[in-house]
């Protein structure tokens, strides 16, 4: 993580740094309402999609142009629009695993266990096991998430509904997003919201 961070100090200002790591950590909880999930989440634009394979045992093959990841291949039995890529978006669903661990303090041994699953002749965890950690300024901090945002992660399919929903289409396979290195535009790569998905 440290060489990331430093690779990332050269090449990412601290305000654009600022700027990414603010507008994700703002981001609402998940939530359900109106029997809908409202899904806080990354967004990366398909700007093209193309037929790989149709007809395979496990459906068909896609290959999908997404803007700030490059080309991600996948599979699903569904029938993507691809004359109409862009009713797709690819997402990064926003997790509490990109908050930075290192800030504030951290509790026990710092899982997140629910009490329940504490004995029930136990106490509570007291502020007396809350451990110190080190003091980190805001723009190291703001690098380590971009860092982690540059690693592989497990992304969801949507596509938009006529009242502009969403549906999640390739369910039935993991859409793995490699990692990538080239420099975060935030015009561009970096649009965050909350999805409304049915």
């Amino acid at each position: 993580m440290d060489v990331r961070i430093a690779a990332l100090r050269n090449s990412l200002s601290r305000a654009d740094a600022m700027q990414i790591h603010d507008r994700i950590t703002r981001l609402p909880p998940a939530r359900f309402a109106n029997r809908r999930l409202h899904l806080p989440c990354i967004i990366f634009a398909v700007k093209k999609l193309s037929v790989q394979d149709l007809g395979s045992g496990q459906g068909n093959r896609y290959r999908a142009r997404v803007s700030g990841i490059g080309y991600v291949e996948l599979q699903t039995s569904d029938r993507l629009p691809s004359t109409e890529p862009r009713k797709l978006i690819l997402v990064h669903p926003w997790i509490r695993d990109l908050r930075d661990p290192l800030d504030g303090f951290t509790w026990g041994t710092g899982s997140d266990s629910d009490e329940s699953d504490s004995d029930p002749g136990s106490s509570p965890s007291s502020p007396s096991h809350v451990l110190p950690v080190a003091k980190m300024d805001d723009y190291t901090r703001a690098l380590r998430l971009v860092a982690r945002l540059r690693q592989p992660f497990h992304a969801l399919l949507l596509q938009q509904q006529p009242n502009g929903e969403f549906k999640r289409v390739a369910a039935e396979h993991d859409i793995i997003v490699p990692g990538h290195e080239r420099q975060i535009n935030l015009a561009r790569d970096i649009h965050v919201d909350v999805v409304e998905i049915l």
